[in-house]
Parts: structure tokens; sequence; C-alpha cells
């Protein structure tokens, strides 16, 4: 089964406003995210605040936190 086929038969579409937060550092999340249409944003943020660009998602890229994936634990960026 190709990854397309599975995310059809098994994904969930879900649609975020703009700066909406999908997950937050810290966060336990087990979501996969496969980005259909627009632009999201993965960040760091410092013990001070300071937000820091890990990367951003584009239309057919995915993102998750593997850590928070595989192992439960805290995600490492928002």
């Amino acid at each position: 089964m190709s990854f397309d086929d599975f995310l059809k038969k098994y994904g969930e579409i879900k649609t975020y406003a703009k700066s909406e937060h999908v997950f937050r550092q810290g966060d336990l999340s087990e979501e996969v995210l496969a980005v259909q249409s627009g632009i999201m944003k993965g960040y760091y943020l410092s013990q001070d605040g300071k937000e820091y660009i890990k990367s951003f998602i584009f239309e057919g890229d995915i993102i998750a936190s593997l850590r928070a994936v595989y192992k439960n634990e805290p995600t490492s960026f928002g």
C-alpha cells in the first residue's frame, strides 16, 4: 500500500485557521500530518520565549514529532 493510499484509508481531513496551533512544544501528539494546502511552520521556543524556526512545511509535505508518535514523549517543537 502506498503512503497516499494509507492516508486516504486511515487519515482524517482537518482544517486549521491561520496561526492556529496543531500542537505545541511539550504536547503529547500522536498525529502525523500531511499538508494538503497552505504552509505550516515548525518552531522551537527557548526558555525565555524566543521563537526559532525549525522548518516550513509545504503542500505535499508531512510533519510529525517522531519522539511523541513512537516514544510517547512530549514534542520537542510546535
